[in-house]
């Protein structure tokens, strides 16, 4: 559910449709699918069979991959693809409850969204937020999921999601 939510939130982000394939898998009807919506470049989210990406190649579409350890890796990877500079919306990959209202808010605000593993900042999330020179950090989740002191020091506003009705409509705000 993790790395499907960053995708999301990048395909959001970038203005791009989202596609979710398994692991290995039929890579022509993939490959149908993408030329039948004129798609000529791919941004992969993980890992997929590398068939799968020769195939894709071969029809003449650019792919770009992006993966790591960690989904809170890939997340960062990703924000820093789209920009930290207009703001970011941070979550934990392990909160069940806000990951999709996290998912929905940075889509809808077109922001990169920023997972913490383990409801810690990585010391190169840390840096990246730092010097991304942005004052519009946008926290979904509790404190119980992400600490404040993961935060400390940064412009950070917390939407708490203890009740997801006003969450909710807050994020369609």
């Amino acid at each position: 559910l993790d790395l499907v939510a960053v995708a999301s939130a990048y395909a959001g982000a970038k203005g791009a449709a989202f596609l979710t394939v398994a692991a290995s898998g039929d890579g022509q009807r993939v490959r149908s699918i993408l030329l039948g919506h004129g798609v000529k470049t791919v941004q992969v989210v993980g890992a997929v069979d590398p068939q799968l990406l020769d195939t894709l190649r071969a029809a003449g579409m650019a792919i770009s991959q992006t993966a790591g350890r960690t989904a809170a890796d890939v997340s960062l990877e990703l924000a820093k693809q789209i920009g930290l500079s207009k703001g970011v919306v941070v979550a934990s990959a392990t909160d069940s409850r806000a990951l999709p209202l996290a998912v929905n808010f940075a889509t809808r605000r077109s922001q990169p969204l920023l997972l913490l593993q383990g409801g810690a900042l990585t010391p190169a999330a840390s840096l990246a937020l730092g010097a991304g020179g942005s004052d519009n950090i946008v926290v979904v989740g509790g404190a119980d999921q992400v600490p404040d002191a993961a935060l400390a020091g940064l412009p950070a506003k917390r939407l708490n999601t203890a009740d997801l009705a006003i969450a909710s409509l807050t994020a369609r705000s």
